[in-house]
């Protein structure tokens, strides 16, 4: 080893306070390659009294060398401060041109200390200077807020020091630096640029942060109120998470709320997407999201799915599902994404459009049921007989021949399964011939209708038995469910006796099992079902229906008198026609009206004639 590298290795080495001036004098007295390696050297030491001229003469320097100042910059912290404070204006303007090429937040705090000058010049450029350092951060990192700790750290710089020289910066390191030289320039100072450096903090911090912030303070600020200002007129996507995280805070809501109420870019929503899925765990949050109202970038223009991965999907989604928007607006954003949306995201899509408060739920679930897509169809299929609607039969009985499997197999189950209890629930609106095909329809598809309907037929609720009646007759399943008939030809209410009596007359198969009760109906103290049980003797020929006839051709109720004076005219008994005659001239009118009713009915006027 030669004299000379023995002394340099000594000198690089050496802490003494001499050393750097010897370090320095070889600097300007060396040739290469012994320059390149002292001035190396130097920046190593990073010590203020060696590194003071590398600073002062930073603008005489050669390009590599100044990149390799630039490169090292952190490592000259202190000579860098020094010079910012110097009263030697290249030193000091040489210092901000490193830190603002470096942009490494290591130098934010060197810049704090021309924010404290005072001086209108360097105030703005060190403001600028640092919310390029905020932007370039941010910029790497944009969802930094996901997997970083949101709070300032107050022992950071101890933290940092008990690592050792050589350990690197971690991402929330670097944003540690940054915080702690916004956090000195906006609270220890007055700043001139507050409007410019409070929103590079807003950008890499949550507003939850106590020891950054104050907003639960009951006394307001300059800070406070430039912030709530921001906020409520702030469109840039890299504070979506700041103004997300505002809504917690009193002072700050309705300005929030007015932002995320009013028009905004796409970047915007996208990045309040990804930053709400960080805050949802905060259920205030939540909470005051539902309560924006009707906001202007609801649509599929502002809020598209197309181009975005599956997991960007999902967090666009799960906002729109939790913002406090008109559900029939919600379910139009949906309905116009869903062919952008990644199969897996459509389900939550149909969703939103399935919503009971989305008057157009059903068109829209229609319509998505005839995809390609058996898995969407199926899908919407299944959001539509969850609503119910008043038309769900004839919806599911198209689907009974889709060409998609499962749909064909879903669309069979709920007539087998769950249609007779639609049918009953709707039958009532339906007209007469939905009535009746429909009621067909159920007992045929499926043996639980026929079971759904005793139970029906056995209710406590006169009504229902009055509607399973009515029902059967549709089905025309009479002879089915004779039991349950003649079970109710004896019921309690003697609405339901008499339709029980007419539908067991509509039946003529019903003779040998119905007619013993039919004779005791005809005895029935109800007028109407005394006038059925005539009718249907006659209708299911029983030999006793002239007689019962006869016994009841000249009853005081119009009623019973007209259907036996039917019956006797039916089988050409001779005194009929007197009979009939005797009640047209009847003095009350009430017989006098049905005497002119059947006659209008049965054609008797033609018939007699021609006999008499």
């Amino acid at each position: 080893m030669s004299q000379s590298q023995i002394i340099y290795d000594f000198l690089a080495k050496s802490g003494n306070p001499a050393a750097d001036d010897l370090l320095n004098l070889a600097l300007t007295m060396s040739e290469e390659p012994y320059k390149s390696a002292i001035f190396e050297t130097i920046i190593d030491r990073g010590r203020t009294r060696s590194s003071a001229g590398i600073i002062s003469e930073f603008h005489l320097m050669d390009q590599a060398r100044q990149s390799m100042i630039v490169q090292r910059a952190a490592d000259l912290h202190a000579p860098i401060c020094q010079a910012i404070t110097s009263q030697d204006s290249k030193a000091r303007d040489n210092a901000l041109e490193i830190i603002s090429r470096s942009r490494d937040c290591r130098l934010a705090s060197a810049l704090v200390l021309l924010l404290k000058s005072g001086n209108y010049h360097f105030v703005s450029q060190a403001t600028l200077i640092l919310v390029k350092m905020v932007d370039t951060y941010v910029t790497e990192n944009p969802f930094w807020y996901i997997n970083q700790k949101l709070e300032v750290v107050e022992d950071f710089d101890r933290q940092i020091a008990s690592r050792g020289s050589t350990a690197s910066l971690t991402e929330a390191d670097k944003r540690q630096y940054l915080l702690a030289a916004l956090k000195e320039s906006l609270e220890c100072f007055l700043v001139h640029r507050r409007t410019e450096l409070i929103p590079a903090a807003m950008m890499i911090t949550d507003a939850r942060d106590e020891l950054f912030w104050k907003f639960n303070a009951t006394t307001t600020s300059p800070v406070v109120d430039t912030v709530a200002n921001l906020i409520g007129h702030e469109k840039r996507a890299k504070l979506a998470y700041f103004i997300c995280s505002a809504l917690k805070f009193p002072k700050l809501r309705k300005m929030v709320l007015a932002n995320l109420s009013g028009k905004n870019s796409p970047d915007f929503i996208s990045s309040l997407a990804v930053a709400y899925s960080a805050l949802k765990s905060d259920k205030e949050i939540i909470r005051w999201l539902k309560s924006v109202k009707d906001p202007v970038w609801l649509n599929a223009e502002t809020v598209s799915l197309a181009g975005i991965t599956r997991e960007q999907q999902r967090l666009v989604i799960d906002l729109v599902q939790d913002i406090g928007a008109d559900q029939g607006i919600k379910a139009i954003w949906a309905y116009n994404s869903l062919s952008h949306s990644d199969s897996h995201n459509a389900f939550a899509l149909i969703g939103m459009i399935a919503n009971p408060d989305n008057n157009q739920a059903v068109e829209m679930l229609k319509n998505i049921n005839m995809s390609a897509n058996e898995e969407i169809a199926f899908e919407a299929l299944k959001h539509i007989i969850f609503l119910k609607p008043s038309d769900l039969l004839a919806i599911v009985g198209k689907q009974l021949s889709s060409k998609h499997v499962r749909v064909r197999e879903l669309a069979t189950r709920v007539y087998q399964k769950g249609a007779f209890d639609i049918f009953w629930k709707k039958f009532e609106k339906l007209d007469p011939h939905s009535q009746a095909v429909s009621a067909k329809a159920i007992f045929k598809l499926s043996d639980e209708s026929h079971e759904k309907w005793e139970q029906q037929a056995a209710s406590q609720d006169s009504a229902n038995r009055i509607k399973a009646l009515k029902v059967l007759k549709n089905a025309g399943l009479m002879e089915e469910h004779l039991e349950t008939l003649i079970r109710l030809i004896n019921d309690r209410d003697p609405f339901v006796r008499s339709l029980a009596v007419a539908l067991v007359g509509q039946n003529g198969q019903l003779r040998s099992h119905a007619e013993e009760v039919l004779l005791r109906a005809a005895n029935d103290k109800d007028a109407r079902v005394q006038a059925n049980a005539i009718e249907s003797l006659d209708f299911i020929q029983s030999k006793c229906a002239v007689g019962v006839a006869l016994q009841h051709s000249e009853s005081d109720i119009p009623r019973i008198r007209a259907n036996a004076i039917r019956v006797l005219i039916g089988h050409h008994v001779d005194n009929a026609w007197l009979l009939f005659r005797k009640m047209l001239g009847d003095k009350r009118p009430g017989h006098q009206r049905s005497a002119r009713w059947l006659a209008q009915n049965t054609g008797i006027f033609e018939e007699t004639d021609t006999n008499h």
